[in-house]
């Protein structure tokens, strides 16, 4: 019973030995030069996307909190003109 997976863990770190010490032989070795280049320019442009990304979350955040604190203190002006302006009907 145990004999078939031995033998499929023995094949799979053979495979596995061989593919380090001959690369020709692994899963790149039967592609073509153009599919391997495509392969590369799809790498190269995740990179690119990935980093675009990080960028613009780089100079978005400090964006959004700097609305952020001129909205509250415009929110602070119009509460204080409101509260303490020459229309609060404090007057009389």
């Amino acid at each position: 019973m145990a004999l078939l997976p031995l033998t499929y863990a023995a094949w799979w770190f053979n495979r596995r030995h061989n593919r380090k010490l001959y690369p020709e032989s692994g899963p790149m070795a039967y592609r073509s030069r153009v599919q391997t280049l495509l392969w590369q320019l799809d790498s190269l442009l995740d990179k690119a996307q990935r980093g675009t990304q990080q960028g613009g979350e780089r100079v978005t955040r400090p964006l959004i909190g700097l609305h952020a604190r001129a909205a509250t203190w415009r929110a602070f002006a119009r509460a204080l003109r409101r509260n303490f302006g020459r229309d609060s009907g404090l007057d009389g």
